[in-house]
């Protein structure tokens, strides 16, 4: 029987990327997916994800900075445009609104972020109407992240890596043994 430091469930853009970092520190991986790479019925081949970094929470906001470090690393690595930058519009209906908490921590960690009244937003954003909200949050680092073309590049990347990629496997047990590794 084949052992692995580490075995990853499902190889979407997370798993995929988790499986590049954890081989780029030597660690044996194995990436399985029930399907063949890249899965065409998961959410990682979908044309594309919001990326950016308003999130509530200060900590978030920090893993959004570097995770944007990263991605831009895997775009030199791959020679490959994996990001478009956009810039993030949030609108809240009322205030005080969980928005203004993305706002706060952008601002807490140094980050640019606009705090616009409805009026500001329909001036820059003609396509909203101003009177479906109060105000609005911009976040100048949001971007398109293109899904489907990531996931092929991580893809290849963990292959470069020796990650052992399982694909069209089915887990469908998880045991846990004396010395407390999963068998």
């Amino acid at each position: 029987m084949q052992t692995f430091d580490v075995a990853i469930v499902g190889a979407g853009v997370m798993g995929a990327a988790t499986a590049c970092e954890l081989a780029r520190e030597g660690a044996e991986i194995a990436l399985i997916d029930q399907s063949v790479l890249p899965n065409p019925r998961a959410a990682s081949v979908d044309h594309s994800k919001v990326f950016r970094f308003a999130y509530p929470d200060p900590l978030y906001v920090k893993l959004a900075v570097d995770a944007l470090d990263r991605w831009r690393q895997l775009e030199a690595e791959t020679a490959t445009r994996l990001l478009t930058p956009t810039g993030a519009l949030l609108i809240g209906r009322r205030r005080p609104s969980f928005e203004i908490k993305y706002y706060e921590a952008l601002r807490e960690e140094g980050l640019d972020a606009e705090l616009l009244d409805s009026h500001q937003v329909a001036l820059r954003f003609p396509q909203f109407d101003s009177n479906a909200f109060a105000y609005g949050v911009y976040d100048p680092s949001g971007a398109i992240l293109h899904a489907e073309t990531a996931l092929r590049a991580l893809i290849g990347l963990a292959r470069q890596r020796r990650v052992n990629i399982l694909e069209e496997e089915q887990v469908v047990e998880v045991k846990q043994t004396a010395t407390h590794r999963v068998a």
